[in-house]
């Protein structure tokens, strides 16, 4: 019995002893837990902070990015205006091109045209001198000249009739009386006052320097070489002019001493008077 009891008692300390080690096992293990604990919630706390930092800079980066997509899209549309002007600009300048490809085409052409036509000038101008020269009538051209000059007054004052009486209702028959005439008619005197003026031509070019004029040569003038005609405008004398070369339906003639070659313009329509 007394083995038995002292057995219990052995076994109720160990028990007991057990029974504290696994208390102060378990405390132990509990303040691990509880600092285990601490340290996540620290952790978890910092965490979040991070995680609420992450989601602000992933916002601002998100931002960013949108910010930066639209700046793409609008360098994006830039960049297509600008090939649009680029393409633009070439075709411009492809036709600017073409167009001065042209211009220096269509200048050769003239500067060719201009030789040419000096070179037309200049043999003209060989011809009118060696007419002038081969005539041998220089003396009986100024006599003409000076006839013409005498005659100018009594043909001014033909044509100024002319001009404040039309051609075109001469005087009837049974009318007697060298000075009688019908109102608006010409004078009976000078019957054939405006048949000796031809019909309206052009002054093709004038040459102040050389005394030349170059006057269009319908066939219907009737123009030859040494014909002295007078140039009239407006039934008003501009002056006198001797052909000298006809060809190609264009004259070619000196300009008379007297003429007022300032009042000659390129282009002008005048009448020629025989």
């Amino acid at each position: 019995m007394k083995t038995l009891s002292l057995v219990l008692r052995i076994v109720a300390i160990l028990a007991a002893v057990a029974s504290t080690a696994l208390f102060f096992l378990a405390k132990g293990k509990l303040a691990e837990k509880e600092s285990q604990l601490t340290a996540t919630q620290q952790t978890l706390q910092s965490t979040e902070g991070n995680l609420a930092t992450a989601k602000a800079s992933i916002t601002a980066l998100e931002n960013k990015l949108a910010a930066e997509s639209q700046a793409l899209a609008n360098t994006k549309n830039q960049l297509a205006s600008v090939r649009s002007e680029a393409y633009t600009s070439r075709q411009e300048l492809s036709r600017t091109r073409q167009q001065l490809g042209q211009t220096r085409t269509r200048i050769v052409e003239l500067e060719e045209n201009a030789k040419e036509l000096k070179n037309e000038l200049a043999m003209a101008e060989r011809r009118a001198n060696e007419v002038v020269n081969s005539t041998g009538e220089k003396d009986e051209l100024l006599a003409r000249i000076e006839e013409l000059e005498s005659s100018k007054e009594n043909l001014q004052n033909e044509l100024e009739l002319a001009k404040s009486r039309p051609a075109d209702s001469a005087t009837p028959r049974g009318q007697s009386g060298s000075g009688s005439q019908v109102a608006g008619g010409v004078s009976s005197q000078n019957p054939a006052v405006l048949t000796r003026l031809s019909v309206e031509t052009k002054i093709q070019s004038v040459s102040s320097k050389n005394g030349l004029i170059v006057l269009h040569a319908d066939p219907s003038l009737g123009l030859a070489p040494g014909q002295k005609l007078r140039l009239i405008h407006d039934l008003r004398n501009l002056g006198s002019v001797e052909v000298s070369v006809v060809e190609n339906s264009l004259a070619l003639a000196n300009v008379l001493p007297g003429t007022n070659v300032a009042s000659l313009d390129a282009g002008s329509e005048i009448q020629l008077f025989r």
